[in-house]
């Protein structure tokens, strides 16, 4: 069982309580199921892994359940691991620019 995407400093997340992770997940646009479509077809698996509704996981981490439970650490954890993955970002784009 997965809990209902929760927003946070303007990404989503999702708990699945069966296996004890949070996810980070993605909305996919039109362009994005479209492109999906088209790359399945091409070569007969999906590019992105959607699910029912149209969310795909960019990002997993392990949380007990008790920690997702209570806002407080919820939060908190959220905001660190938030704060890691936009400091990922920059250093691969620097990277990018850099190296090409």
């Amino acid at each position: 069982m997965k809990s209902r995407p929760y927003r946070r400093n303007g990404k989503l997340f999702r708990y699945d309580f069966d296996n004890g992770i949070v996810e980070c997940i993605v909305k996919a646009g039109k362009q994005m199921i479209k492109e999906n479509a088209e790359w399945m077809e091409k070569f007969g698996k999906p590019m992105l892994d959607l699910n029912e509704q149209g969310y795909w996981t960019r990002s997993e981490a392990g949380l007990m359940a008790e920690n997702w439970k209570n806002k407080a650490s919820r939060d908190e954890y959220l905001d660190e691991w938030i704060l890691e993955m936009d400091e990922e970002a920059e250093r691969l784009a620097r990277e990018f620019i850099l190296w090409g």
